[in-house]
């Protein structure tokens, strides 16, 4: 089957290939330049994909070399999850660049889809309600935050 690739306008400067392809492929499998999505990112608004790619490209610019050395000691020596922590992260780094009512809008998409049954990895991802909670009570610096458009 061969899989789909479209070119997705980011922001006003930056461009980037999407590569459609079914539920659970990594990521890392991917290039650099290219970001994987499901078939659940069209249900998702302009403004919610934007966030969800500023979400994916955080473990993308994470997930190489020394960052993930550093994960992966990190997990030895901690009983925090840091797949959880990564994916906190990942949700603030797109808070700062897209703000926070669109990234909280995109998580409560996520929500209703969970609840109407797409599958959800607890051990990779925190539970949604933290997700959401923690953004809420994010304090975000405007003179730092960066524009996505």
């Amino acid at each position: 089957m061969k899989t789909k690739i479209r070119v997705f306008q980011l922001s006003r400067s930056k461009k980037i290939k999407l590569k459609y392809f079914g539920p659970f492929v990594a990521n890392s499998r991917l290039p650099p330049q290219k970001i994987g999505i499901d078939e659940y990112f069209d249900m998702f608004s302009l403004e919610g994909q934007r966030a969800i790619i500023w979400h994916e490209l955080y473990h993308r610019k994470n997930s190489t070399g020394l960052k993930r050395i550093w994960w992966g000691l990190r997990s030895l020596f901690t009983k925090e999850n840091t797949k959880w922590i990564e994916e906190f992260n990942a949700d603030a780094y797109s808070a700062k660049i897209c703000g926070k009512r669109k990234t909280l809008k995109f998580l409560y998409k996520f929500r209703e889809l969970y609840k109407k049954g797409i599958e959800y990895n607890p051990k990779t991802h925190p539970s949604i309600k933290e997700r959401i909670k923690r953004i809420k009570d994010m304090k975000l610096n405007p003179l730092l935050m960066k524009k996505d458009e």
